[in-house]
């Protein structure tokens, strides 16, 4: 699939090499090094997954053709290649303790895209960043964001909100649609302990899909309310019995039109016995965000995510789960250009006990499901992951931390708070800083017998134009601290050249 795709994007350039075309380019070098299993969580974590090992020396390089969006008709391009060396880590196996690296060359990004109005098809590997929360200060949207290495797939939505008719203005929609299919069947296969698992399912397919509806963004106070769900359906999936495989053939998760037509429209699959449950791993949330600009241009921001699994979580029976979180962010080059603090708590669930009247011949009582949600947990799927990153927030602790081999969420129950801040030192250095607590009680299945927590901080500069137009210095130091993630420390030093090339007439 990366093949065929990376030849889509080489066609592509075929094509339009004589129009006239601005192509941005970049290289740059990373390199980290540090104590402990893994990169600490804010280098490895909302970073497209590319640098997570202890030690690492990448090379990067990539070339776009940004969208031209006051053209009716445009499209757009882009390649973007990661190659170099890391730090094994030992992982528990079906073949014993085995050192495990992350691939030495990958694709990283390769997408061509087209754009009619406000209407775009996008087709190929490409990271995107959450549609509601700030990429660089934020922990990261519930449902999908910049954290795990991107799927191959075909998007078609809108560019941005547009207006809806008869509304004068005062109300615009924005909605998008994906279906892709996973790249990490290798990646699960060598990581997986059979001995710790009920079962591995590869070959996976991604859906993804959303619908917003904002008030005028021209009047001081707007609103953004609206809805998310992603699924994970078909596969090859072999149950697993304390490590022993049955019936593998039987248990294979046939992708079928129905099943597809099931990712725009949630329905039941087809379940054995009494038991009724929706085709795949779905995840979802319900999203507000109010933004109030103040006279000086400033902007501030209140927002919250509601998870869901199923229709418990739907009817908000989860208790107060959510991401709950404040922004401000300012128009000028200030010492505080921007401040996000988040309060997160996935400890309810919907309750300890996942019971509905169906699953139980005879039984009385609610018609759908409740309790013990196990948010980017699935009986059938290894975790809500794509090359053993969270495809959503990295707050939940992702598998590719499970060095025991097991392929699936260890702790969702998590409660805990986020702040970001950055700013401007200079015209042409800026900074971050970022620091986390949390604190795991384990799953709704399986609780933590004691408890585990973290924290963890960043502080990073960045310098533009040093020496020369387009040359840039980062520079990151981070730590974790706690029984969740280790104690790790780490350093990232990273260089990069950029700029633009124009062809035709």
């Amino acid at each position: 699939m990366q093949r065929q795709i990376l030849t889509l994007v080489v066609s592509l350039a075929a094509m339009v090499a004589a129009a006239q075309v601005s192509i941005d380019y970049s290289v740059g070098l990373l390199c980290n090094a540090g104590k402990g299993n893994f990169a600490p969580y804010y280098i490895a974590s909302n970073s497209g997954g590319v640098a997570t090992s202890a030690s690492s020396g990448l090379l990067r390089a990539g070339a776009f053709i940004p969208m031209d969006y006051n053209r009716r008709f445009s499209f757009a391009a882009g390649i973007d290649l990661v190659g170099g060396a890391a730090k094994g880590v030992d992982y528990l196996t079906d073949n014993g303790t085995v050192s495990l690296k992350p691939s030495s060359f990958f694709i990283q990004q390769a997408y061509a895209e087209i754009k009619y109005r406000r209407v775009f098809l996008s087709v190929g590997m490409k990271e995107r960043n959450s549609f509601l929360h700030n990429p660089r200060l934020s922990s990261g949207d519930f449902v999908e964001g910049n954290n795990a290495r991107p799927i191959p797939q075909v998007r078609l939505g809108f560019i941005d909100f547009v207006d809806v008719p008869f509304t004068n203005y005062w109300l615009q929609i924005q909605a998008e649609y994906s279906f892709g299919k996973s790249t990490d069947s290798k990646w699960l296969r060598n990581h997986i302990c059979s001995r710790n698992n009920l079962g591995l399912t590869t070959g996976w397919f991604y859906s993804y899909k959303r619908f917003f509806f904002r008030s005028d963004p021209a009047m001081p106070f707007s609103v953004t309310v609206g809805m998310q769900n992603a699924v994970q359906i078909g596969g090859d999936y072999t149950y697993l019995y304390y490590g022993y495989v049955e019936n593998p053939v039987a248990k294979k998760l046939k992708l079928t039109f129905k099943s597809f037509l099931h990712t725009i429209i949630p329905s039941s699959g087809n379940a054995p016995g009494n038991a009724e449950y929706y085709d795949g791993n779905s995840i979802g949330s319900w999203d507000f965000l109010a933004r109030y600009r103040l006279p000086s241009g400033n902007c501030i921001k209140a927002y919250f995510q509601f998870p869901f699994e199923d229709g418990s979580g739907i009817g908000k029976l989860n208790g107060f789960d959510g991401v709950y979180g404040i922004e401000y962010s300012s128009e000028s080059r200030s010492a505080v250009s921007g401040a996000v603090f988040e309060y997160i708590d996935f400890r309810n669930q919907s309750g300890p006990l996942h019971y509905a009247a169906g699953m139980v011949t005879g039984a009385a009582g609610l018609g759908s499901a409740t309790g013990a949600d196990d948010y980017y947990n699935n009986f059938q799927y290894n975790g809500y992951m794509h090359h053993g990153m969270a495809i959503g927030s990295p707050f939940i602790k992702s598998t590719i931390y499970n060095t025991d081999g097991y392929m699936r969420i260890a702790d969702n129950r998590i409660v805990g708070f986020h702040f970001g801040l950055s700013g401007y030192l200079s015209q042409k250095v800026d900074y971050r800083a970022l620091f986390s607590y949390r604190r795991s009680l384990g799953t709704p299945i399986v609780p933590a017998v004691e408890r585990r927590t973290d924290a963890s901080m960043l502080l990073e500069a960045n310098c533009r134009d040093i020496f020369t137009s387009g040359l840039s210095l980062n520079a990151k130091i981070a730590f974790d601290s706690g029984s969740l993630y280790g104690d790790n420390f780490g350093a990232m030093i990273g260089i990069n050249y950029s700029g633009n090339l124009s062809f035709g007439k």
